[in-house]
């Protein structure tokens, strides 16, 4: 099995995530092909290159991604979902 190397940008908008979800959420990323299949697993997105704490206000933080994958042909869309609730 192959991999192949991606770069996510994600900018967060006037309210930070965390302020929304909470602190000890996890931000994870479903990749989708034409066909509507999840290509791989659900992505973590963790260790941010830009900030050492992601997902702030204003922020645009970015990710090296390695996808183990057998072959890649259109990426359609990309999910993104939190696996916590605000903890305030």
């Amino acid at each position: 099995m192959s991999s192949s190397d991606f770069q996510v940008r994600l900018k967060t908008a006037d309210k930070s995530l965390q302020s929304k979800i909470g602190h000890d959420a996890n931000i994870y990323l479903n990749i989708y092909d034409a066909n509507n299949k999840q290509i791989g697993n659900s992505i973590r997105l963790q260790n941010s290159k830009t900030h050492k704490i992601p997902f702030q206000r204003h922020h645009t933080d970015e990710f090296d991604l390695t996808i183990p994958i057998v072959k890649i042909n259109e990426i359609d869309r990309i999910d993104l979902y939190h696996d916590g609730q605000n903890d305030g």
